[in-house]
């Protein structure tokens, strides 16, 4: 699940790259953030739509500039996915779907998955503008899933 994961980040951040800034969809975002102790550097941003509603100002942390998405999931290096919402509120349903479809994008029934089903049980509520996810990819493999800076679920899964 971690390569799929990563792939997602890469689908949805990658071809940002040129975005670079501290603003996306007037959003400000920080140039850097820390994970376990480690600065991690903005390396893209972008912004979500679905139907041509803006839903969220994305951002990818890393430790050094990646352009290559291979380059992304072999690194053992920490990384941050971080989503401020902006659209009015996501349901947890809505939440729950945007996962499995992407999921399923990148490895076709991905989201049949335990691994899959256990990440997805994790948005069991709605999502209201203004508030922010992140998927913190530890050092060690552990993924982290947290909402306004409060730890939802960590994963100690080899499939993450």
């Amino acid at each position: 699940m971690r390569k799929i994961l990563l792939s997602l980040i890469a689908l949805l951040f990658i071809p940002f790259t040129s975005a670079y800034g501290r603003e996306c969809a007037g959003i400000l975002i920080p140039e850097t953030c820390t994970v376990d102790g480690q600065v991690l550097s903005l390396n893209g941003c972008g912004l979500r739509t679905k139907f041509l509603f803006k839903i969220y100002a994305g951002a990818l942390y890393t430790p050094a500039k990646i352009t290559q998405a291979s380059s992304l999931y072999r690194s053992d290096q920490p990384k941050v996915i971080r989503m401020r919402f902006i659209y009015h509120r996501v349901s947890a349903g809505q939440m729950r779907d945007a996962f499995a479809d992407d999921f399923d994008n990148t490895v076709p029934g991905f989201s049949k998955t335990a691994d899959a089903r256990a990440f997805s049980r994790v948005f069991s509520f709605d999502v209201p503008a203004g508030d922010v996810i992140d998927l913190v990819f530890h050092a060690d493999g552990t993924l982290t899933i947290a909402r306004n800076g409060s730890t939802l679920a960590t994963f100690h899964s080899a499939a993450l």
